[in-house]
């Protein structure tokens, strides 16, 4: 072997372990690149799955505000449709209803009995009949009268109604009983 020869191994083990240097150094930034890569991807993945959270909690207030709304609107509706209630009530319980010409008065039963229909349909009850057992819940006592036994309601000045579990308005009646039976 002459000098030559060891010059060309020595270089090409130079060149070599220079290369292999190289290489590791770019695998190294590569490892980097892509640990970057990841953890953008996992902050990007993040962000989108808060967003779709808030974007579902969003749609759901919405329809729940919606829901709200509407049930307002329906029960001012209702309620404002009530007074009309209570005029056929007092016109139909006068004495003078009686005298009034049949055909006439089977009409306005008929009206009175749809616009009740409409409102049960909407899920408005009206209550409030004599001897029902007093709740000051349902109730607005205008008289008291004393009785034997608990407070029950003796007449109804004006029927009450109710939306569902919701009271639009406590009827108005005349209680009888003693606050002793009550409890």
């Amino acid at each position: 072997m002459d000098d030559t020869d060891l010059d060309i191994d020595f270089e090409a083990e130079a060149e070599t372990s220079g290369t292999l240097a190289a290489a590791q150094a770019k695998l190294q930034k590569i490892k980097a690149d892509l640990q970057a890569c990841k953890k953008e991807r996992q902050e990007y993945l993040d962000g989108w799955q808060r967003l779709r959270a808030e974007i579902a909690n969003q749609k759901r207030d919405d329809v729940a505000h919606t829901t709200r709304v509407k049930n307002m609107v329906r029960e001012e509706i209702l309620e404002d449709l009530l007074p009309a209630l209570d005029a056929f009530d007092m016109a139909m319980q006068g004495g003078g209803w009686s005298k009034v010409d049949a055909a006439w008065r089977s009409g306005v039963e008929y009206i009175h009995t749809q616009l009740l229909a409409t409102l049960e349909k909407h899920e408005v009850i009206a209550f409030g009949v004599p001897g029902d057992r007093y709740s000051p819940h349902e109730h607005e006592a205008i008289a008291e009268e004393a009785a034997e036994g608990p407070w029950r309601v003796r007449d109804v000045r004006r029927r009450g109604y109710r939306l569902g579990d919701r009271i639009l308005r406590p009827a108005q009646v005349t209680i009888t009983g003693t606050e002793e039976a009550q409890a």
